[in-house]
């Protein structure tokens, strides 16, 4: 259950996120109220960022899962040229890669034992972890080289 700091008015549920329907706090662990085109950007993108995980899953006979959290994304992301479904595909491109590896299936077995479920989110630094079968990539707009970060950290941890 949500832990909420002060109570006023109603909470109202809107698109994943608790937002107070009056005056006072919002509850811990929310999401912002996103405009339309914050809204219409994210299921956009939501939209890519499935097909490209249904052609890794087609492709590599997988049966990963992935999601872009969008709760550390700022309104200033969405005003950007950013393409944000292709900043969260890296991982997913590394996964294919590792799916369809020339070394006899095992790079393979080592994504199916280990990941089923890819996260991507922003955040104010780039990491890249795999714990719990979630492997997680933490998107900055001004890094470079994500691909090779993101294969030395499964190559590392797989």
């Amino acid at each position: 259950m949500t832990k909420v700091l002060r109570t006023t008015l109603a909470i109202v549920l809107l698109s994943g996120g608790w937002l107070w329907a009056g005056s006072g706090a919002l509850a811990q662990n929310e999401t912002p109220r996103r405009s339309l085109k914050e809204r219409q950007a994210i299921a956009a993108a939501d939209a890519r960022f499935k097909q490209e995980l249904d052609s890794v899953n087609q492709g590599t006979g997988l049966k990963l899962s992935a999601r872009i959290d969008w709760s550390g994304f700022t309104s200033t992301d969405f005003d950007s040229n950013n393409s944000l479904h292709g900043w969260c595909q890296t991982p997913l491109d590394v996964v294919r890669a590792l799916a369809t590896a020339s070394d006899g299936g095992i790079a393979k077995t080592a994504v199916q034992e280990q990941v089923q479920e890819v996260v991507c989110r922003r955040g104010a630094q780039r990491t890249m972890s795999i714990e719990n079968g979630v492997a997680t990539f933490t998107i900055t707009f001004d890094s470079s080289n994500d691909y090779d970060f993101v294969m030395k950290v499964f190559k590392d941890k797989l």
